[in-house]
């Protein structure tokens, strides 16, 4: 067997079976740093993502409306976008305050 191929091969334990190659696996990925965080990285791509599509808004709105209807749109899209997220998360507290006061759930309408 040659040095490189020495190298790269997996010596497997006595233990047989699934949970020994995984495990083996598992200390080759830690040990090589493929699972380390890059939080710094993250947080650039995040950030330099954020100010592109600020930008990107701005310059539409600055471009193609005048002031007063740059302002009534960013007024008008974050009425319409709370209206979405209050719509969207409404029927979960809805369950929690019915489940808190010991009410019945019904998913669906009694049909009598």
């Amino acid at each position: 067997m040659s040095p490189e191929q020495e190298l790269t091969t997996v010596r497997v334990s006595s233990t047989r079976g699934r949970w020994s190659e995984y495990t083996q696996l598992s200390r080759q990925i830690k040990q090589a740093g493929l699972l380390d965080r890059r939080r710094g990285w993250y947080a650039a791509r995040i950030g330099s993502n954020l100010a592109l599509l600020a930008g990107g808004w701005t310059i539409f709105l600055v471009l193609v409306l005048s002031p007063l209807q740059a302002l009534a749109f960013v007024v008008v899209q974050q009425g319409l976008f709370g209206l979405y997220l209050g719509c969207a998360f409404a029927p979960n507290h809805a369950v929690r305050h019915l489940h808190a006061v010991g009410a019945p759930l019904r998913l669906a309408p009694a049909t009598d």
